[in-house]
Formats: C-alpha cells, structure tokens, sequence
C-alpha cells in the first residue's frame, strides 16, 4: 500500500509539486500569523486614562506608568481652567489601545487671551456691558459720576488708567465703566425751578401804577 501510494506521486510529479507548494504555503501563513501576534503584542493593550482637568505634568506621569505617551495637539484659551490643565483628549477615557501608542490632548494656553477694546463711549450701560461680555470681558466694575445723562457711558477705565477704542487688553482684565447719574440735569432743572421763582418774586416787589 506505501509502495502504491509513493509510486503514485513519483508518477504524477506535477502534483507532487503542486501539493508541496500548498503545504510549505500553509507553514508559511501560520509561521506569519503567529508572528504578526508577537510582533505587535496581540491582547496586549492598555485603558486610557482620564486625563481632563489633571496639569500636564501629572498627566504625562499617569501616561508614562501605562506605557503610552502624548502629544499636544491644540492649545485654546479658557477662562475656567489654569493654564497647563488638560481640556480634552483623544482617544477618550476608557478606550482601548496598544502600548507605546499616543495619546493626543488639548490643553489650556499657557498665556492669556487679548481682545480689542471696542468703542463704549456713549451707550447705556446695558448695551456696553452686553458689548464687552460678548468678547469674554465679564469682571466690569461701574463707577456713577456726576453727569447730565443717567447710566451714559462716559468712559472706560483698566488700574485706574484711560482705556480708548483699539486697545488690546487681557480677557481677566478687571475693567470699569465711568457712568453718569443723571444728577447734574436734574441740579439744572432745579437751577431753572429757582430762577423762575426768583423773577415772580421780583415782579411782586414792583408798585402797582394804579396805587399811586
């Protein structure tokens, strides 16, 4: 039976052939697959780690104890958060990844945001206030000064020194609006009130021609 089954593939070399390339083939693949796996740590992975809110420093500690590590992709300006705090990240927390693989984060710049300074002189103090919220300036101070119009910006003081349209200031700045109260109008009409009554008592003084 040996002896049919060898003769068998001394007389039919081209499948012999054939049948050997299909086997070195199929060594081939499985000596790749389980390569592939050693290779490129197969099951082998870590869970990233939630880094939104940590400094930058404590964070890439955190990463490097797990084997990964990251790369700063943006920097933006936040008003709620120190500068260096990590404001988001990619892949998310949780996430599944293989060792030494990059973690991509955004965090808080380091230097302040400077807006331009637009013209308040002259609006109410509503419309001003909503003007300068709108650019992310929200610590404003108002100072009432003596004034012919109520709540008329006047204007626009940072430290205690003139601020004029264009100026580029820091988004924290501490910023005060000088506003009038009205109260110099209001002393005019009385001026006026007091002067008219002065001229009707003067016209009472004068005789009447037709007592004489």
């Amino acid at each position: 039976m040996d002896n049919k089954f060898i003769g068998f593939f001394k007389r039919h070399k081209i499948i012999t052939t054939i049948l050997t390339i299909i086997a070195v083939d199929v060594v081939l693949l499985l000596i790749g697959y389980f390569s592939l796996g050693w290779f490129t740590h197969h099951n082998e992975f870590q869970i990233v780690p939630e880094l939104k809110g940590m400094m930058l420093s404590d964070a890439e500690k955190e990463l490097r104890s797990k084997g990964l590590k990251y790369e700063i992709s943006d920097s933006i300006f936040d008003n709620n958060s120190k500068p260096g705090t990590i404001i988001m990240q990619t892949p998310k927390a949780g996430s599944k990844i293989k060792n030494d693989r990059t973690v991509y984060i955004t965090i808080r710049s380091f230097a302040t945001k400077q807006v331009k300074l637009p013209s308040v002189a002259d609006l109410s103090l509503r419309q001003a206030q909503t003007t300068l919220q709108s650019l992310g300036l929200t610590n404003i101070k108002v100072e009432k000064v003596p004034s012919e119009y109520s709540d008329l910006v006047i204007s626009i003081r940072m430290n205690g020194l003139p601020l004029r349209a264009g100026d580029m200031i820091p988004v924290n700045s501490n910023i005060t609006l000088v506003v009038g109260d009205g109260s110099l109008q209001q002393a005019m009409m009385d001026s006026v009130i007091i002067n008219e009554e002065s001229d009707e008592l003067d016209l009472s003084d004068i005789p009447d021609d037709t007592e004489l």
